[in-house]
């Protein structure tokens, strides 16, 4: 959800429940993944880790904005394009 904030629009989490991001991408990989209504899981099957901290740095994060460097998960396309999404 977007807010303004000082002049300038900032992503703000919604109400609980609401899923805001519905891409999760992995540091370490040049793919993002979409992500499935509940905010869990990815349309190929992996899990989103709903903890954010540098311990977990290598886990698949969500994100608000699609990443423009990287390049959409071939396994996810083809499940969205079947109606999985």
């Amino acid at each position: 959800m977007l807010m303004r904030d000082s002049e300038r629009m900032v992503n703000r989490p919604g109400p609980v429940g609401e899923v805001v991001a519905m891409y999760a991408i992995k540091s370490t990989t040049d793919v993002y993944h979409l992500v499935q209504r509940g905010g869990q899981d990815t349309l190929c099957g992996l899990r989103v880790s709903r903890v954010s901290s540098v311990r977990n740095a290598g886990g698949l994060q969500m994100v608000g904005e699609l990443p423009p460097t990287k390049k959409v998960c071939k396994h996810c396309e083809r499940i969205k394009n079947q109606g999985g999404f």
